[in-house]
């Protein structure tokens, strides 16, 4: 056996006689325990093409001895070609090549181990192709210490450095032309140096990387902090007496709630998200200053009597608010056929699957909702000036569609119409902010998540930890 692995080692090295040596071990005994012997018929295995044979025997190997470099490398670069997604693949020769090299600086001196320069090029282009790049310049860093003639990591470290240091980027692409002149493109480091000359002549561009998933995993207020925060506020506006007002649907209730936790005055006027439209929450306004009309009308009328709500009463409420929080919560109303007016539904689930069958149920577009916007802050504002407004997108999701055959397909389109609304909204407007309320839950929650129905099983309600962290954070970020 000791003469069998002598020869495999030899074989491995070379690049030749795997065959004949996987052949000739179907003779020998293969102990279970004998992890050398079976790390060294795995590698064969692997040179010869046989993925599965290979992965077999590396672990039973790696059950013999998990500490060992070189069965963790060859296990994750075989492993790997089993995977039909390029993600994947790529995912487990990095993690690995991370592993083994661990296990070499930790446990002898890692220039002597045959397998470093191919485990730390598997590593950089594993991280290239998927990153993080910070693992890119940790293995060149060493790769260009071994062959620092070597073009190729030179043009990798590039790649690497090129959206913290442009400039570093450039020279070090320079360095793999000059080395191998069919590295990069010409054009293109031409075209980028011309970027950096005139860089001096304008504002520098704003360059925001999306985060790791170390940075959306964890603690939520931290992930939030990191990820949404990072810039302090224009104008810290929040003082302990402040009193607020919030518009929407049950988002803007519990924040309403958390508001009052934190011992602020506030009033809140919720709508059931399903009508929760700025159609909607126009026609509230215009009835608050009694110039609403018709069937609009009669529904508000229905609906406030139940909330003992009154026009004056309302606008002696917005009258005395500091701060307005106005959640946008769905781009789709019921319109008429034939006046195309909008119609108030009522709040009934029942009721609106007969709206449904009389009116037109169709998700508006991101002007409309942009105008409706403007004309509830202008109304709001004619009886408090000074009131600070701020806008969020509520990421309760739609309830129900009778436009698309899918309710998810129907909450994404609403939720991006009024997501570009609430831009186009501050951008236009001086003293108006946004707050990302929306982004938490729907993108950061896909990485800390699941953030929906942890309370009570709703795949339409944000947990109570969540909300919580939300406010508390708004709070703290615009507090003086």
């Amino acid at each position: 056996m000791n003469q069998w692995k002598e020869r495999a080692q030899q074989a491995i090295a070379s690049g030749s006689g795997a065959a004949e040596l996987i052949e000739s071990a179907h003779t020998l005994p293969m102990p279970e325990d004998d992890w050398v012997a079976r790390m060294l018929l795995g590698i064969l295995h692997g040179q010869t093409g046989l993925i599965q044979e290979a992965v077999t025997n590396l672990r039973i190997a790696a059950a013999g001895n998990p500490e060992n470099p070189d069965i963790v490398f060859f296990l994750g670069h075989f492993h790997a070609r089993q995977f039909g997604t390029i993600h994947k693949s790529w995912a487990v020769r990095r993690d690995h090549a991370k592993q083994a090299l661990q296990l070499v600086e930790s446990g002898r001196a890692p220039a002597n181990w045959p397998q470093l320069k191919l485990c730390l090029e598997t590593l950089a282009e594993a991280c290239i192709n998927i990153g993080p790049s910070i693992d890119v310049e940790y293995a060149c860093g060493w790769l260009l210490k071994i062959d620092p003639n070597n073009a190729r990591y030179y043009a990798w470290l590039s790649q690497a450095r090129a959206d913290d240091d442009p400039q570093e980027a450039v020279d070090l692409l320079d360095k793999a032309r000059a080395l191998d002149p069919s590295m990069g493109d010409s054009q293109e480091i031409e075209f980028s140096r011309q970027a950096l000359r005139n860089a001096s002549r304008r504002a520098p561009v704003a360059r925001a990387k999306f985060p790791s998933n170390n940075d959306m995993r964890g603690d939520i207020v931290q992930a939030i902090r990191k990820t949404l925060l990072q810039e302090p506020p224009r104008e810290r506006f929040i003082q302990p007496g402040s009193r607020f007002f919030t518009l929407g649907s049950c988002f803007a209730r519990e924040i309403a709630i958390r508001l009052q936790q934190r011992s602020f005055q506030v009033n809140y006027l919720e709508v059931v998200e399903h009508i929760n439209s700025t159609f909607a929450n126009r026609s509230m306004v215009d009835w608050a200053f009694e110039e609403c009309t018709g069937q609009t009308k009669d529904r508000l009328d229905e609906l406030f009597s139940a909330l003992r709500v009154t026009p004056s009463g309302l606008r002696a409420a917005w009258s005395s608010t500091d701060i307005f929080i106005y959640t946008l919560g769905v781009a789709p109303a019921f319109f008429d056929r034939e006046s195309g007016e909008f119609v108030m539904p009522s709040h009934s689930m029942l009721a609106s699957q007969a709206f449904a069958q009389l009116y037109d149920f169709r998700t508006s577009s991101v002007q409309q909702n942009l105008d409706n916007l403007f004309h509830i802050e202008q109304r709001i504002r004619s009886v408090n000036p000074r009131m600070r407004f701020v806008v969020t997108v509520s990421p309760v999701p739609l309830r129900t569609s009778f436009e698309f055959k899918s309710a998810l397909q129907a909450d994404c389109i609403s939720k991006s119409i009024l997501r570009v609304v609430a831009h186009e909204f501050v951008s236009q407007r001086a003293g108006a902010v946004y707050w990302p309320s929306f982004e938490v839950v729907r993108w950061i929650g896909g990485h800390v998540g699941p953030f929906y129905g942890v309370d009570d099983d709703s795949p339409l309600h944000v947990g109570d930890e969540v909300v919580q962290a939300i406010t508390d954070l708004f709070i703290e970020f615009f507090s003086s």
